[in-house]
């Protein structure tokens, strides 16, 4: 069983509005036999957020079959769907704090099977400083005195001309 010190780091890549992504993956391999295995994998968050994770292995035949008992997310399983020849998990909507993740994926192999998966996160939505606040308040009651305030009133003149 591996340790801290021998998980997998994950990569995560930045896209658009700060959000990560990375895969992971691994060939479990028993020289042969089958067996139980655990694979831990590890991944860095720089702020706090929402993350989601899939994970899924597809048998072509008995040795590459892998059956998941369990997929855990800094210990938060994740839903299993187990399906004969196709084993599929996910998590979603896991708060996450910043800093080092965990994931651990434990199964049984048929010999020569492997899994591959995506992690996904979204950071959280910064809330604004109260200075903000005020100036928005500040704005819209500018705003508010500016429609209720007495408008002149408009006078109608008229001018006659008189051509002689």
């Amino acid at each position: 069983m591996p340790t801290a010190a021998n998980a997998v780091e994950v990569v995560l890549e930045e896209g658009d509005g700060g959000t990560l992504t990375g895969e992971f993956g691994a060939v479990v391999r028993a020289s042969g036999e089958s067996g139980d295995f655990t694979r831990e994998f590890t991944f860095t968050l720089p702020v706090d957020g929402t993350t989601a994770a899939s994970i899924s292995t597809v048998r072509v035949d008995a040795m590459t079959d892998i059956n998941f008992t369990s997929v855990l997310l800094n210990g938060v399983a994740f839903s299993l769907s187990p399906n004969g020849g196709v084993e599929f998990g996910s998590i979603e909507g896991l708060a996450t704090l910043a800093g080092v993740q965990t994931l651990v994926v434990n199964g049984f192999s048929g010999g020569n099977g492997s899994f591959a998966g995506t992690i996904s996160f979204v950071p959280t939505a910064a809330v604004p400083e109260p200075g903000t606040w005020a100036l928005l308040m500040l704005g819209f009651a500018a705003v508010g005195f500016s429609m209720r305030r007495k408008k002149p009133e408009l006078r109608e003149t008229r001018v006659r001309y008189n051509f002689a």
